[in-house]
């Protein structure tokens, strides 16, 4: 066979960052390759590459603008504590790869448009996951799939977070084989109070989510710790604590966003808050009639545009928690939890989360949002 892969994706791959299959040809006929990029087994899109600069016989392909087409989040309505699939943050992938050969100026491939030509390669299957791994990371996702005591859920959240007892909480995690959740609560005293666990759970691909009503909770409880496990309980992941608010403060809100790893998280500004609702008007000049009456109007308008605009901050928080809660303002999808599962999309308009003053270790997260959708308005 003239064709073979030299180079493929990691089997959990970053839909953000190169998702590349390296072609090398053994011939020197082969003058580009075909490959049609199948997501979750249909036929996506076909890719042709000429040779990479330089060679005459390496093609490569990377598919991650592909793969990101097919990618959402998923905001869980929670009403339990239990593992669940993350159907929509992931995508199987894998390639059918055919030969463009040259011979005497005429190109030969068995490729064809509708799909139905008889591939001179097939890939191996990898999957993509909507995460986003910055420069200054590790370029691969081994810190959450490997099955180990430390392995991490997909979040950058300090490892200990406040939660009321009324909220809500979502942990992404890459899995392959069959896990549950335990969570351990524990009262003032440090005493453990309560073990639980999930039902056993394999993911349907490669992703799962650990969701957490703490609705459910003992009162008795003062902070409670997740992880995950195997069947015979041993500890495959790293631990989460999770501190119970119990003030009562009118001007708190809730956001929930999708973080660059493609889980869900959530904080609780607790600060000031300030709301205000923002308009504009389209005027026109309407004909009044002879006999008019006071009620009727010259200056009609023709339509309303009205935002409501919500500026919220934080407590004094630590670095790491700041680093973190930056996130919010490169997120695509911010919604405001207002209980009860429902979530309201807002788009961060400015963002001022200062991370680092050497002279000055204080500091709050501040960020403005108007609501995704505006006020419905009637015309005049």
């Amino acid at each position: 066979m003239a064709l073979s892969i030299t180079a493929n994706p990691d089997t959990e791959t970053s839909a953000y960052n190169p998702v590349i299959w390296t072609i090398t040809s053994s011939t020197s006929s082969s003058v580009r390759v075909i490959s049609d990029v199948y997501i979750d087994g249909t036929k996506r899109a076909s890719i042709d590459k000429d040779p990479r600069f330089g060679t005459i016989n390496t093609f490569d392909f990377d598919i991650q603008s592909v793969c990101q087409d097919y990618l959402t989040e998923n905001l869980e309505t929670i009403t339990t504590t239990e593992l669940i699939d993350a159907d929509k943050s992931e995508v199987k992938v894998y390639l059918k790869i055919y030969d463009v050969t040259e011979s005497g100026g005429v190109l030969t491939t068995a490729w064809e448009e509708d799909g139905t030509g008889i591939p001179d390669l097939t890939s191996g299957y990898s999957w993509a996951i909507n995460t986003a791994l910055q420069h200054e990371e590790t370029q691969d996702l081994d810190a959450f799939s490997v099955e180990t005591s430390d392995k991490r859920f997909l979040t950058h959240s300090p490892k200990t977070l406040s939660v009321k007892r009324t909220e809500t909480i979502q942990l992404n995690f890459l899995s392959t084989g069959t896990k549950r959740g335990r969570l351990k609560g524990y009262d003032s005293s440090d005493v453990l109070q309560s073990s639980t666990t999930t039902t056993s759970f394999l993911p349907s691909d490669k992703i799962g989510i650990y969701t957490i009503d703490a609705r459910l909770i003992a009162t008795n409880i003062d902070y409670f710790i997740v992880t995950l496990e195997d069947t015979g309980a041993v500890t495959l992941s790293e631990e989460i604590r999770f501190n119970f608010d119990e003030s009562c403060n009118d001007n708190a809100l809730r956001l929930k966003w999708v973080n660059p790893l493609g889980g869900i998280d959530a904080y609780t500004f607790n600060a000031e808050r300030r709301e205000e609702l923002r308009f504009t008007s389209t005027t026109y000049e309407r004909v009044i009639e002879q006999g008019y009456a006071v009620k009727d109007r010259g200056d009609t308008i023709l339509k309303t545009i009205g935002k409501d605009s919500i500026e919220i901050f934080s407590k004094a928080l630590t670095k790491v928690e700041l680093v973190w809660l930056s996130q919010i303002g490169l997120s695509n999808n911010v919604w405001i939890d207002e209980g009860s599962n429902v979530f309201v999309p807002v788009i961060v308009t400015s963002r001022k989360v200062k991370t680092l003053n050497s002279s000055n270790k204080i500091f709050q997260a501040n960020f403005k949002l108007i609501k995704a959708n505006e006020r419905i308005t009637q015309k005049g």
